[in-house]
């Protein structure tokens, strides 16, 4: 039986001890929890009727999402590298869960700051999806490999200010 390299899973590890992160700043999940954080994110922002066995993957086309969770803006990374790095100053919640897809559309979730991981986005690539989620489910961040970035909040959750994400965009179009 031959062994699966998580390529990006041994990644992130290596980055995480090469920076000297601690794990309390950053870290994967433990597999005690990672199913239900799973199943949280999939039923705050899934429609399960359009995307039944996908889950989260391919998120990042909007016609996936539920009704109640609407997108605030659609913002191509390509074009300005360092949005990642205004991250922290916009999300509404200092924690989020980071879910990175890796070989075979395996999700792996990591729990940390929103600094930490914004860095950890920023510095290295990742040539597959990943999503930013709330830790109270109430807005999520998805990237696909096309280097599109979707923003979206669930309808009466606290999440991501429209402001914020616009002045965003506006300042890395001018820069």
């Amino acid at each position: 039986m031959a062994l699966i390299n998580y390529r990006v899973r041994n990644d992130i590890q290596r980055y995480l001890d090469q920076n000297q992160i601690p794990r309390e700043r950053l870290c994967l999940v433990n597999i005690g929890h990672w199913q239900d954080i799973r199943r949280r994110a999939e039923e705050a922002f899934v429609d399960q009727r359009k995307s039944p066995r996908d889950g989260l993957h391919w998120i990042s086309l909007s016609d996936r999402f539920r009704e109640d969770v609407d997108i605030l803006a659609v913002y191509d990374t390509w074009a300005h590298p360092d949005w990642m790095l205004r991250l922290p100053d916009i999300l509404p919640e200092p924690r989020a869960y980071l879910f990175v897809e890796d070989t075979h559309a395996k999700m792996w979730i990591y729990e940390g700051w929103v600094r930490n991981i914004a860095r950890l986005l920023h510095e290295e690539v990742f040539d597959s999806e990943y999503c930013i989620i709330g830790r109270k489910y109430g807005w999520i961040l998805c990237v696909n490999h096309h280097g599109t970035a979707l923003f979206a909040n669930r309808r009466g959750c606290m999440g991501f200010d429209p402001t914020a994400i616009q002045n965003l965009i506006i300042k890395e179009e001018i820069s």
